[in-house]
């Protein structure tokens, strides 16, 4: 059976330590017979302003990052009608963040896509995981969700630094 490709997709603003500590914990599936892993990386910042997360990237010895970033979204946006629905827009939500990835799954001929968040981590078998989760998809479920251990839950990316406490 060839390896089945999936698309480890992550959203980030500016959590460049997060993002890339990360994906130094997913960096056991490079190699992995089972799986074809290709990165995902979605943003609204200019591709200038995450040169540090890219260099990092190669450091950790990702084959492949497929990215989407502030040039490819206004790029995308002018393609869609001003009087069509939109996937995505000129600035954050979460479900076009979802959907930005699902495209860059699709770009990248992945038969999967994984989803993480900054400052999560790779769970001790994740191959393992993946073929749990895999299964369950086989069997007819749509969606397949894990939870997070050891991460504080309180999200607090749009709060001003001096009110966080």
């Amino acid at each position: 059976m060839s390896a089945r490709r999936i698309l480890l997709g992550l959203s980030f603003f500016s959590q460049t330590t997060e993002v890339t500590d990360t994906l130094r914990t997913f960096t056991g599936l490079i190699g992995n017979g089972s799986y074809e892993v290709v990165l995902g990386l979605e943003n609204e910042k200019p591709r200038d302003d995450i040169g540090l997360v890219l260099e990092a990237l190669k450091s950790q010895g990702w084959p492949t990052c497929y990215l989407w970033d502030d040039l490819v979204n206004r790029s995308a946006l002018q393609l869609l009608s001003p009087n069509s629905a939109k996937p995505f827009f000129a600035t954050f939500s979460y479900g076009a963040a979802v959907n930005r990835l699902l495209l860059l799954a699709l770009a990248a001929d992945c038969e999967y896509l994984v989803r993480l968040d900054p400052g999560t981590g790779s769970p001790p078998d994740i191959a393992a995981l993946l073929d749990r989760h895999i299964d369950a998809l086989s069997r007819g479920k749509k969606v397949i969700s894990a939870q997070y251990s050891a991460r504080v839950a309180i999200r607090d990316d749009f709060v001003p630094e001096e009110k966080r406490q």
